[in-house]
């Protein structure tokens, strides 16, 4: 079995773009309609984004904290990643906020 060397590992890594979505102002003032409404929107927009290859992982957080939400974006351009996010119906309704950060991920890293 051939092992890489941790150069060889670091060399084949590669930057992405994580998004923690928090909280916002609007997070509990929505009447149930609306709130359903901006849901749909909002999962409609990641799903594009999915589909076109650009969120690699995304889903909510499920226990009581502060982060509602965990995406990783398959760019290390967070100008771009913010680009994108600003534009989430969720986050122009105000239900939430965001933080961005970069990433690195090793080789063979991957969800089953």
């Amino acid at each position: 079995m051939l092992r890489m060397t941790l150069q060889e590992i670091l060399a084949k890594g590669k930057q992405y773009t994580l998004v923690f979505l928090k909280k916002g102002p609007h997070y509990d003032i929505l009447d149930p309609k609306e709130l359903q409404q901006n849901q749909t929107q909002h999962l409609e927009y990641l799903l594009g984004l999915r589909a076109k290859g650009i969120l690699s992982i995304n889903g909510p957080v499920t226990d009581e904290c502060d982060i509602v939400g965990v995406s990783i974006y398959n760019s290390h351009d967070k100008e771009y990643v913010e680009s994108l996010v600003s534009n989430d119906p969720g986050i122009k309704s105000g239900r939430f906020v965001y933080e961005v950060h970069t990433w690195f991920s090793f080789p063979g890293d991957s969800l089953g």
